[in-house]
């Protein structure tokens, strides 16, 4: 901080605005690894609680899947289905599968034990991706906060400089004045 004599309280105010934004910024790296580390293992916990809830089984389509003309490439469709649930019962109803599927073919449910259907758990890649876009998402929300606060310090201080600028020549037009 030490620079020159005639460096301004403000120009001073604003390098340590400068320097704090920075700091912050620097500092969230760390406080967004952490708290993803974190929301990453309880959600790796849920998962694993709800993945011994519910089981794989196979369903055999009822019906042909439609393949829409203008669908994305992970979207599916909907067709009814059969399968067995675990106390031998046969059970139907709606399932999700690939655009284009034909009725008789075998696709994956997730079941309950009663033999409802269920989601089936999220995947591991899925809980990584996620406390990643987490930690993206902290990190880049308390550095647009710090920039954002340091933007606002800037402002106050640039009106204040003007201010500061318009009372000095008040104050010297009316020394030229008086000189007169």
């Amino acid at each position: 901080m030490a620079g020159s004599p005639l460096r301004r309280t403000s120009d001073q105010v604003e390098e340590v605005g400068r320097r704090t934004c920075l700091l912050v910024a620097l500092l969230s790296l760390p406080v967004a690894i952490g708290i993803a580390v974190g929301s990453h293992d309880d959600a790796a916990g849920e998962a694993q609680r709800y993945a011994s809830s519910v089981h794989s089984a196979e369903a055999v389509t009822l019906e042909d899947s439609s393949r829409p003309a203008m669908a994305p490439p992970i979207a599916g469709t909907y067709v009814k289905a059969q399968w067995t649930a675990p106390d031998g019962d046969r059970r139907e109803d709606t399932v999700e599968v690939p655009p284009g599927t034909p009725a008789g073919e075998r696709v994956s449910i997730w079941q309950t034990d009663t033999g409802e259907l269920r989601e089936a758990p999220p995947a591991r890649t899925q809980l990584v991706f996620d406390a990643i876009f987490l930690a993206l998402g902290i990190m880049l929300l308390t550095a647009a906060g710090a920039f954002l606060a340091y933007r606002m310090l800037r402002l106050g201080l640039d009106r204040w400089r003007l201010h500061e600028w318009d009372r000095e020549w008040e104050d010297f037009e009316a020394r030229q004045r008086r000189q007169s």
